[in-house]
């Protein structure tokens, strides 16, 4: 299950289980949940992305430069770092294609291979300069959804089900045990 947050994934994850255990009641049958957790929602720093686009700009003009605030369906393990600091995830044009697909195809060498690493490179020269001043203030007024590590994973932990969710008895019939 995807969703714009894990409280989100939860919700629609608990009504899915649900679907599954009742279907499976209504037929006498058997059906045994295994959720594990895949990645969670990407949530991009804002701080990192002005900083980027600036980067960017200086780099191959403002009229290059384009970002969306539209979340996709799409999955990395960013989403989990992003979860519990400062995390950004750029695309850089120079190919067609849906992503991961045999029609991707880079069209533009220089602007997805070259020009990518000159943004990159740039981006992390700003953040590490003067003593990774910038990082450092990012670090510090950035969002997390999790203080730390430890903690994040322990929500993730608790996502995680491997059980019987219907069990048949005598005297009931079947009961949902999740």
């Amino acid at each position: 299950v995807r969703g714009g947050s894990i409280e989100a994934m939860k919700r629609e994850n608990k009504k899915i289980n649900r679907a599954f255990a009742g279907g499976a009641a209504a037929m006498g049958a058997q059906v045994r949940l295994w959720d594990h957790h895949g990645y969670a929602p990407l949530t991009q720093d804002p701080n990192l992305k002005a900083l980027f686009r600036q980067v960017g700009a200086d780099l191959l003009g403002g009229e290059n430069m384009h970002f969306t605030s539209k979340w996709g369906t799409g999955s990395t393990d960013m989403g989990d770092v992003s979860r519990v600091m400062p995390a950004l995830h750029p695309e850089i044009a120079g190919a067609s294609g849906p992503d991961h697909s045999k029609d991707f195809f880079i069209t533009d060498p220089v602007m997805a291979c070259v020009n990518s690493a000159k943004v990159q490179a740039a981006f992390l020269v700003h953040l590490l300069a003067e003593d990774a001043a910038e990082a450092k203030r990012i670090l510090a007024e950035g969002r997390q959804d999790y203080p730390t590590i430890t903690e994040y994973l322990a929500q993730i932990d608790a996502l995680c089900i491997d059980k019987q969710a219907v069990v048949y008895d005598d005297e009931r019939g079947a009961q949902i045990t999740f």
